[in-house]
């Protein structure tokens, strides 16, 4: 894992590239990133990260971009 990814923490505030606020990281296990938007949480892989610094995360795409970076978790699964 990178130095920068190093920095995610839970509850950093995810944005988009455009700025607009998409959720917060609730956990983060290797290269997955669990991202709590409203009443819905997705995984995505450390690849949709493009920086973190402070309290917020920006990723490389926007909302139309991000089902690249969506890791498919089976029912039984943790995403973290």
């Amino acid at each position: 894992m990178s130095h920068e990814l190093e920095r995610l923490q839970p509850g950093q505030r995810v944005l988009f590239m455009s700025g607009a606020l998409f959720g917060t990281v609730g956990d983060v296990h290797g290269d997955l990133v669990r991202i709590d938007a409203g009443s819905t949480s997705i995984c995505v892989s450390t690849d949709a990260i493009f920086t973190v610094e402070g309290n917020l995360v920006t990723l490389v795409c926007e909302r139309r971009g991000l089902a690249d970076y969506v890791i498919a978790i089976e029912d039984d699964q943790a995403c973290a």
